[in-house]
């Protein structure tokens, strides 16, 4: 059990793997923005210029190797996005970076930075999506835990406003500063081009969505590019280089053909469940199968007769509320394609290893 202020390391994972994990924020090759929301100044509210990326992955043992923070860094801005987050005004928003420094400020993840890769044939790969504040490292225990197990699993930050703060690196060579993104709220932005602001934050999400769906889409490549033999490129051209958590000392020889890129599952969370089924839907990425949990639906379209089909296993475990929002239940029914893919989660009745909704084992996995 973690008791902050006294343990400074989230617990061990049970699988039979130490876990290894590092950074990687990679520019995209062909920046763009999305959506019609605009900021204050007029610059678009959603824009993907890098990916940014947590690598767990089965490692070989390390002593003395040092730990991923478990609260993103800077800890100020983290705490102050939190604070937008949750509405928290006045004195206490002063407050909240204090509180944060206190409580989970020296908190470690049970993760070794670059350690070497642990393969006794090509790993299955994951993709994991975060919920509304959520970030690369706040489901560590999940991801941690299917590393653990034999998989290599790709935690992505999204850089679409629903992080509590996240900043895209430029290149270092253009002298300029990170871009921050604190987490946004839909009635702080410009919509031109209506002659209405929209009503609710919806329209905002469902923009939002879309450029999910691409960051999965960038970072499969990432991946790929890994595979491919590219590691050492690719480490020249993270833009968080000598930052806690960058890869340093990394055999990217054990990366090359380290994947098995035919054996891919998509999963996340809340709004990261929207966009896995979003992404999942939608076809291109070759995904063998999903999971989604508690998958918040409601910017995500009814399937219509006539469009994008999903035709490989979807699971959807939802906790007692979701499953108790019935119009909610609804759309995630009406979205899982098999029978059986779609329930609460009831410990009595855990998904059996043998279902298809189930994700695929690794061959280093034992439990």
């Amino acid at each position: 059990m973690h008791i902050p202020f006294v343990t400074p390391t989230l617990p061990s994972y049970s699988g039979p793997h130490t876990v290894g994990a590092f950074d990687l924020e990679l520019p995209v090759e062909s920046p763009k923005d999305f959506g019609t929301f605009k900021v204050p100044d007029g610059s678009p509210a959603l824009r993907l210029q890098t990916t940014l990326t947590t690598l767990f992955y089965s490692a070989e043992s390390t002593k003395h190797a040092d730990k991923l923070d478990w609260f993103p860094r800077p800890l100020r801005a983290t705490a102050a996005g939190y604070a937008r987050f949750a509405e928290v005004g006045g004195a206490l928003r002063f407050l909240t970076p204090v509180v944060s420094f206190l409580a989970s400020g020296g908190i470690k993840i049970p993760a070794s930075i670059s350690a070497p890769l642990q393969r006794p044939e090509p790993l299955p790969l994951i993709i994991f999506s975060h919920g509304l504040a959520g970030t690369r490292s706040m489901y560590s225990q999940y991801c941690g835990e299917l590393a653990s197990r034999g998989y290599v699993v790709a935690a992505i930050e999204h850089r679409d406003g629903s992080a509590p703060s996240t900043f895209v690196y430029p290149s270092a060579d253009t002298g300029e500063a990170p871009r921050e993104m604190q987490y946004t709220r839909w009635s702080e932005l410009e919509w031109p081009g209506k002659d209405e602001k929209p009503e609710s934050y919806l329209p905002l999400r469902r923009e939002q969505l879309v450029m999910r769906v691409a960051e999965v889409r960038e970072t499969l490549a990432v991946i790929r590019r890994l595979n491919a033999g590219e590691g050492p490129e690719l480490e020249k051209l993270n833009r968080r280089q000598n930052m806690h958590g960058s890869p340093a000392g990394v055999d990217w020889s054990r990366w090359e053909g380290a994947v098995d890129l035919q054996n891919v599952a998509m999963t996340g969370h809340s709004f990261g469940g929207a966009t896995t089924i979003e992404a999942f839907r939608a076809g291109d990425m070759q995904f063998t199968r999903a999971i989604a949990l508690d998958p918040w639906v409601d910017p995500v379209d009814a399937p219509a007769p006539d469009g994008p089909q999903i035709r490989k296993p979807l699971l959807i475990i939802n906790s007692e509320p979701f499953t108790k929002w019935t119009e909610h239940f609804e759309v995630s029914r009406a979205v899982s394609p098999l029978p059986g893919c779609s329930q609460s989660a009831d410990p009595s009745t855990p998904p059996s290893p043998t279902s298809p909704c189930s994700f695929p084992a690794s061959p280093g996995a034992q439990g």
